[in-house]
């Protein structure tokens, strides 16, 4: 049996995961993104050699790293006169970083929302209600399938923003509801899209930057840009280990010390990009 636990992951500066150089004469590098709906997602595999990063040399647990991650060289091992080497699987499984919200642009009341849909937030709570057996109440309105989105507003008169051109409709709630946070989002900062139209805001809206290579001279040789989820993005993701271990100090310690820094997570560290907070999602969440 395994024991799971699941994360929320909030961008805290544009952040780059790459996939690779894009086909695309545009965009010369293209952030991951899950088929079919070219979702942005981090791979497991870049969020769990970001977090073993962060816990050999932020967190200072070179030594425990093996245990959870697995062995990044063969250990040498005498056996009977004899030299073995031998590697070490890991412990904990990493699954993918999947989108929750994307701030995008606004012409309302605040200059961006956090876009989502239905798709997006009811693939997070069957999940979870899957694996951990619990309902994660979202208490949210969706949009119907000839909506453009929804999102709330207090007063009757205010206007429906205007969310990367698009007009949806206001829902009116009282200010209890309006103040609800979700995900550390106040709901009335939330615009929910037709899926549709999210999937084509994933496509169409993510942020791209320009960078100039310079020469050890100064002189440039060559631009090119790249896609970055910009800050304040949400994503959720969960790990799992066999439940034998659930009271393991150093699965303790990885459980608990994720949320004490932000991890760094994709290129550019030096420019100041990839800052991650990770926190662990509770059912009151």
């Amino acid at each position: 049996m395994f024991e799971y636990h699941f994360f929320l992951l909030t961008t805290r500066s544009y952040t780059h995961v790459g996939q690779g150089a894009a086909e695309s004469a545009v965009i010369d590098s293209l952030i991951q993104r899950e088929q079919p709906y070219n979702i942005p997602v981090i791979y497991a595999s870049s969020l769990k050699g970001a977090i073993r990063d962060h816990y050999e040399f932020i967190l200072d647990k070179k030594d425990e790293a093996d245990f959870l991650f697995g062995s990044q060289e063969p250990e040498e091992l005498e056996l009977n006169g004899k030299t073995t080497k031998t590697m070490y699987q890991a412990i904990v499984n990493f699954f993918d970083a999947r989108l929750l919200f994307l701030p995008v642009g606004a012409l309302a009341k605040y200059n961006y929302y956090y876009a989502t849909s239905p798709y997006v937030l009811n693939r997070f709570a069957e999940m979870y209600k899957q694996i951990t057996g619990i309902d994660y109440q979202l208490q949210l309105e969706l949009p119907s399938k000839i909506e453009t989105f929804i999102s709330y507003a207090k007063d009757k008169n205010e206007l429906t923003p205007w969310i990367e051109g698009i007009q949806g409709n206001n829902i009116h709630k009282d200010k209890e509801f309006l103040n609800q946070k979700l995900f550390g989002i106040k709901k009335d900062k939330m615009a929910i899209f037709n899926d549709e139209l999210f999937f084509a805001l994933c496509r169409d809206c993510i942020p791209v930057l320009e960078h100039n290579k310079l020469d050890d001279y100064g002189i440039s040789e060559n631009k090119f840009n790249e896609e970055v989820l910009p800050y304040d993005t949400k994503m959720w993701f969960f790990i799992s280990f066999p439940d034998t271990l659930k009271n393991d100090p150093t699965i303790t310690t990885l459980i608990t010390k994720l949320p004490d820094k932000y991890i760094q997570i994709g290129a550019n560290a030096s420019l100041g990009q990839g800052l991650c907070e990770i926190e662990e999602i509770k059912n009151d969440y």
